[in-house]
C-alpha cells in the first residue's frame, strides 16, 4: 500500500507510514524509520520452466541487495551517526530491458528490530520472486536465522566464492550470504562497484554513451557515491558493493555457459525464421 492509501484509511503519521529519508546523511527531522520507493513493478509474463507454461515473473529476473544493520535500537535512540538498512532491487539483463540492468526499487531506513527489516527484504524477495537471487550481508544481524524461520532460505544467494578466490575449477560448498569480512574483501568489492558503475551498456537517441550509473534512479545512492571517503558510514554504498560482486559473479557464470555451448545443427536444414521457437 501507498503512503496515501494508508493515510486516506486512517492511518497515522510517523506511526503506520513514514517518508522517503533525502538527507545524506539523514537530516535529525527525518524519521529513522523510512519507506520503501518503488520505480518499477515486477515485469508479468508467459515463460517456460521445465516444459511447463507459467505466467508471472520469472525467477532470477531480479536481484537484491541488502547491506543490515547490526543491533536492535530504539527509534529515540537513532541518530545520523548510526547505521541504516539499506535495500535494493535491481532488474537483472535481458531480453525485457535490452540486457540493460536497472534499479527498480529501494529501501532506506533503520527499524527498531533488526527482524522488521529483514521482513521487508523477504516480503520484497517474494514480490520480484528473488529465488536464489538475494543477496545479503551476512557479518551482521540476523537475516540467516530470520529466513529459515520464515522458511525462506531459497530466495538467499549463497556466497560468491569463485569471485573472490579465481582459482576454483569445479563445483564448490558455500553459505548463505555474502561474506564482506577482511579489508582485502572489501578493497576488492569497491574496485567490482566502481567497475560496474562506469560499465558501458548502450547508448541514447543522440549517441551519447549510457553507463550502467545511469541507471541508478535513487538520488540519495548518487549523492552518497559522490560524498564516500574511507573512513565515513555509507551504508548505501556497502550495499551497492554487493551488486559489484552480483555482477562479477555473472560474468563468471556467463563466461562458463559460453564455454560450454554446443552448435546447434537443424538436420531439415530449414531457415532461422521458420524454426519452432520451441
Amino acid at each position: 500500500r501507498t503512503n496515501a492509501r494508508i493515510q486516506a484509511e486512517g492511518g497515522k503519521y510517523n506511526v503506520d507510514y513514514f517518508d522517503w529519508i533525502e538527507g545524506v546523511p539523514r537530516k535529525n527531522h527525518e524519521h529513522p524509520h523510512g519507506c520503501i520507493r518503488k520505480w518499477f513493478s515486477p515485469i508479468n509474463i508467459v515463460y517456460y520452466k521445465d516444459g511447463q507454461e507459467y505466467k508471472g515473473t520469472p525467477p532470477g529476473m531480479y536481484s537484491i541487495t541488502y547491506d543490515p544493520v547490526g543491533i536492535n535500537k530504539e527509534n529515540k535512540e537513532i541518530t545520523h551517526k548510526h547505521s541504516h538498512n539499506s535495500i535494493k532491487v535491481w532488474m537483472n539483463p535481458c531480453q525485457y530491458n535490452n540486457f540493460k540492468t536497472a534499479l527498480v526499487c529501494a529501501y532506506y531506513g533503520r527499524t527498531e528490530k533488526l527482524e522488521e527489516a529483514d521482513r521487508i527484504c523477504y516480503l520484497l524477495a517474494r514480490y520480484y520472486n528473488c529465488i536464489g537471487t538475494t543477496g545479503v550481508e551476512i557479518n551482521r544481524g540476523e537475516t540467516i536465522s530470520n529466513f529459515t524461520k520464515w522458511k525462506a532460505l531459497k530466495y538467499l544467494m549463497k556466497d560468491a566464492v569463485e569471485v573472490w578466490d579465481t582459482t576454483i575449477k569445479g563445483a564448490t560448498v558455500s553459505h548463505y550470504g555474502i561474506n564482506m569480512s577482511g579489508e582485502a574483501k572489501k578493497l576488492e568489492g569497491l574496485r567490482l562497484l566502481k567497475e560496474m558503475l562506469y560499465t558501458e551498456i548502450g547508448t541514447d537517441e543522440a549517441g551519447n554513451i549510457i553507463r550502467m550509473f545511469h541507471t541508478i534512479y535513487d538520488y540519495q545512492s548518487i549523492v552518497e557515491l559522490k560524498k564516500w571517503n574511507n573512513i565515513g558510514n555509507f551504508d548505501r554504498v556497502s550495499e551497492m558493493i554487493l551488486r559489484g560482486v552480483q555482477w562479477r559473479n555473472s560474468n563468471i557464470e556467463a563466461a562458463k555457459e559460453l564455454a560450454t555451448r554446443k552448435k546447434v545443427i537443424d538436420k531439415n536444414n530449414n531457415h532461422i525464421l521458420t524454426r519452432d521457437w520451441f
